[in-house]
């Protein structure tokens, strides 16, 4: 397991969820002196929250296009994947959203929070968005 200096930790039901930039690690801890892997989820993590079964990714992204007059446009934003952690060994892609923050907003997302149904973000500006996740229900 790779990781680095924005690594994220959350622990829940015996098992230590690693979010780093090359992924989401699970780490079955019920046993201290025999920590083992018990799962991966291919995601580059910046923030991470889990609440119950249910875990909360946040990635950012930059991306740009050629205009129609030739120049280049440039954006950045933030992915938010839900996972279904019910099964550390084997996550699970609930449903995913991608963000843009607000033109006034130039910042970046420095702090999440994730009371489960609901996805609190803070930029670095100090500006905070709120995702509701009930669209995630079947």
């Amino acid at each position: 397991m790779s990781t680095d200096i924005s690594s994220e930790v959350a622990e829940n039901r015996g098992y230590a969820f690693v979010g780093t930039g090359s992924g989401l690690w699970s780490l079955d801890i019920r046993n201290p002196s025999a920590v083992r892997q018990a799962g991966y989820y291919s995601f580059p993590v910046h923030h991470l929250a889990v609440e119950g079964s249910t875990g909360c990714l946040i990635s950012s992204f930059c991306e740009g296009e050629e205009t129609e007059d030739g120049k280049f446009s440039y954006g950045c934003g933030h992915v938010v994947e839900v996972l279904d952690l019910s099964r550390p060994e084997e996550p699970k892609l609930l449903g995913y959203a991608r963000l843009h923050l607000a033109q006034t907003d130039p910042g970046y997302l420095e702090e999440a929070r994730f009371p489960g149904g609901y996805v609190f973000l803070k930029s670095n500006m100090g500006s905070w968005y709120l995702l509701d996740l009930e669209w995630l229900k079947p």
